[in-house]
């Protein structure tokens, strides 16, 4: 079974090569990804071969993960029109 890491990692570039953004702002904001993400996390969780009472513990950790990484990606970007 893939780990959290490894979940969240995919998750991440998949939606990067597909072209499909995140909106780092609303995300940092409310430390939360959309709705459509929490499925598509759930679906990966359960695809990676979690079942029962282990799903939602894991799907809570990529979340964690995911949310985290966008966080750290947003603060290596240098801000604009700061000059």
């Amino acid at each position: 079974m893939l780990s959290a890491r490894e979940l969240a990692n995919r998750l991440r570039e998949t939606r990067l090569t597909a072209g499909d953004w995140y909106d780092t702002t609303a995300i940092e904001a409310t430390e939360r990804l959309s709705l459509d993400d929490l499925q598509t996390i759930r679906q990966m969780v359960r695809d990676a071969g979690y079942e029962g009472i282990e799903v939602e513990p894991k799907v809570r950790r990529v979340h964690s993960l995911v949310v985290g990484q966008i966080g750290a990606l947003a603060d290596s970007m240098p801000a604009d029109g700061a000059d």
